[in-house]
């Protein structure tokens, strides 16, 4: 843990003149879905097979929920619904999410599911990625950034140090579990002493609440700066932070802040880089008081420390220093990391040993010390910003030796510009990635750790994500929703945090449409007669039924045509069928019209004249009308005469026709 350096802060202002555009960002995982089709099938089910691609990064495993939802098919009939979870396996490209479809032998159009993708559900492995970034609203000029959880909801909350207001800014955490961004509560300001530079956390009065220690340059009073201790009262869960203040004066300048339990009594020390020496701060504070007492004792160190790291170093289980002497730029070996062993007895006196280090060319800045390897020992990385590269020295010491050993310097390439380093697990493999803080570009870089575990060191290629403008500090922790370190930057030229949520793998299309393709017909359509052809004229009715030989799912309409027999002779109920979706028949009657008429059968033919919905087969069917009238009697005449003979002078005769029955007309 260390705070920046003094000649950072005031070289800043012209160092912003050199701002330049934002770096190229690294590629992530990106997570499609794409459009598929199967055949239905008459029977069974098929499978409909969505393909999950990923492009970019294919080095972590990608866990992917899913989900089908409704096109224009139906979930149960068509096909069963389906949700869970697809795996892409670390070096894979590709997955299959598989959808059962049902076969039938109904004819149907074409139709759609869609499927889901719902969200990344895990990402196991070296995968990472900073491409989406948030800002947050903090105080002005923001000097460093601290990510902790302070109100023990197990969030991680952040700290701004805000230089030009003499301030630090809490923001409390309200993220959702899951959340792909950080969500935060108003900022709440607190005073610390003028021109605030570093921050670090810990438990400075034994009530397990996480409080904050600041150091402050007061440039204005000459060599006068000031401790800040933070006494965390906020109540657990609260959505608004609580911090009582006590102050501590610091004799000279103090560049770098570190913390630890150096005693081994429950309460956190403190060490700082004042004025060319290593000041460690006992911490006496009476437990659950809010009254500071603190002891100083001075450390002599090489020429020019500028930063400070708490770590241990010696694998006793007790936090050692590394402190960063910046030496002459460009001379060789006049920069040098001091390793000073921790030998405190428990609840004794701060005592710290020199136990060995590492000679460096000049020009250091920055210190970071975390395990690089894997190995369970905490390594050293060194900023050498005017070479453009970080040194990497590796922890070689041997639990209980005297003196710290570490493997030649390794030599790694870094953006121009940077001006801080920090290291981190960023991708869960138990190794520390390098990060720095490039001001120049307003980005940072994150350069995996390739290394094999227990081996030496080995990075990939800085990949490079944009941030405010003038970062000069990060911090890393759990600031989204899931389990994967984020990374939150200090933009010194602003009043703004940068947020990157660590988002290894991101969905770009979230959903596709599977399509069941039709396999079968137009049904059939033929015309029948479930009770046979004959039509009795006196209360005679007879069904005309369209068959459909396989089922549609949607209605089909018949229209017919009745020709031959006399429209007075008979009625009909419709001349179109309309065949349910589903069904398999529909029918219409007919109705003999009753007269006392012998007038003789007569045929109807009933045929189909069109169809929407399926095709016809066969010529129609023909229904017979009968005619239940008897046929008239034939009527006989006979003639007659009376008065005959009769006399030809004036005579008559009267003739007399008989019918043999009586005759309908005259």
């Amino acid at each position: 843990m260390h705070g920046h350096r003094g000649t950072l802060a005031a070289g800043l202002v012209a160092l912003l003149g050199a701002l330049c555009g934002a770096p190229a960002e690294a590629e992530d995982a990106r997570i499609a879905v794409g459009a598929t089709a199967v055949q239905e099938g008459d029977g069974g089910t098929t499978s409909l097979d969505f393909p999950i691609t990923r492009s970019g990064d294919t080095g972590a495993e990608v866990v992917v929920a899913f989900a089908t939802a409704d096109g224009t098919a139906s979930a149960g009939s068509d096909y069963t619904a389906t949700s869970g979870t697809v795996t892409i396996t670390a070096g894979a490209t590709a997955a299959v999410v598989h959808v059962p479809v049902q076969g039938d032998r109904i004819w149907e159009r074409d139709e759609t599911v869609q499927l889901r993708l719902t969200g990344i559900s895990a990402v196991n492995g070296p995968g990472m990625n900073f491409a989406t970034r948030q800002g947050l609203r903090c105080g002005s000029s923001p000097h460093a950034v601290l990510a902790r959880d302070l109100n023990g909801d197990g969030r991680c909350d952040l700290v701004s140090v805000d230089s030009d207001d003499s301030t630090v800014t809490v923001l409390l955490s309200t993220t959702a579990p899951g959340a792909a961004v950080m969500t935060c509560a108003p900022a709440v300001a607190f005073a610390t002493g003028p021109a605030p530079v570093a921050v670090v956390a810990g438990d400075f009065n034994g009530d397990g609440r996480p409080d904050l220690a600041v150091i402050s340059q007061d440039l204005s009073a000459g060599t006068r700066a000031t401790l800040t201790v933070l006494f965390n009262t906020t109540p657990s869960g609260a959505s608004v932070p609580a911090f009582t203040a006590s102050a501590y004066d610091l004799h000279g300048l103090p560049l770098a802040l570190a913390a630890g339990d150096f005693d081994q009594d429950g309460l956190t020390d403190l060490a700082v880089v004042v004025s060319g020496q290593v000041q460690v701060l006992q911490n006496l504070t009476a437990r659950g008081t809010t009254a500071l007492a603190l002891v100083a004792r001075s450390i002599p160190v090489g020429t020019g420390p500028c930063a400070l790291s708490c770590v241990d170093l010696t694998g006793d289980g007790r936090p050692d220093l590394a402190v960063l002497c910046a030496g002459t730029p460009g001379v060789a070996n006049s920069g040098t990391v001091v390793v000073l062993a921790n030998a405190t007895p428990a609840g004794g006196a701060p005592t710290f040993i020199a136990a060995g280090g590492a000679a460096l060319e000049g020009g250091c800045v920055d210190l970071a010390a975390q395990d690089l390897t894997g190995d369970g020992l905490a390594d050293l990385a060194v900023l050498v910003p005017g070479t453009s590269h970080a040194l990497v020295l590796r922890n070689l010491t041997l639990t209980g030796a005297a003196t710290t050993a570490f493997g030649p310097a390794l030599t790694v390439p870094v953006r121009p510009g940077a001006v801080a380093i920090a290291a981190a697990d960023l991708d869960g493999d138990r190794r520390a990635e390098l990060i720095t803080v490039n001001q120049t570009s307003n980005s940072i870089s994150v350069l995996r750790s390739l290394g094999v575990a227990g081996g030496d060191p080995a990075f990939a290629a800085r990949s490079d994500y944009a941030v405010g403008a003038g970062p000069v500090a990060v911090a890393t922790g759990l600031l989204t929703g899931d389990a994967r370190a984020d990374v939150a930057v200090a933009n010194f030229a602003g009043t703004t945090l940068t947020v990157l949520p660590n988002v290894p793998a991101t969905i770009t299309t979230a959903a596709a449409l599977g399509t069941i393709r039709n396999d079968d017909a137009l049904p059939a359509v033929t015309l029948s007669l479930p009770q046979g052809g004959v039509l009795p004229e006196h209360g005679g009715q007879v069904g005309v039924q369209a068959n459909l030989a396989n089922p549609s799912s949607a209605p089909v309409t018949v229209t017919l045509a009745f020709n031959g027999a006399p429209a007075a002779r008979y009625s009909v109920s419709a001349t179109t069928i309309t065949i349910p979706a589903g069904a398999l028949a529909g029918s219409v009657a007919v109705a003999a019209v009753d007269n006392s008429a012998h007038d003789g059968d007569a045929a109807l033919a009933i045929t189909i004249t069109a169809i929407s919905g399926g095709t016809a087969v066969g010529a129609g069917v023909t229904v017979t009308i009968v005619d239940d009238d008897p046929a008239p009697v034939p009527i006989q005449v006979s003639l007659s005469a009376q008065d005959a003979p009769f006399s030809e002078h004036g005579g008559a005769v009267t003739v007399i026709a008989t019918l043999s029955a009586p005759a309908d007309t005259d």
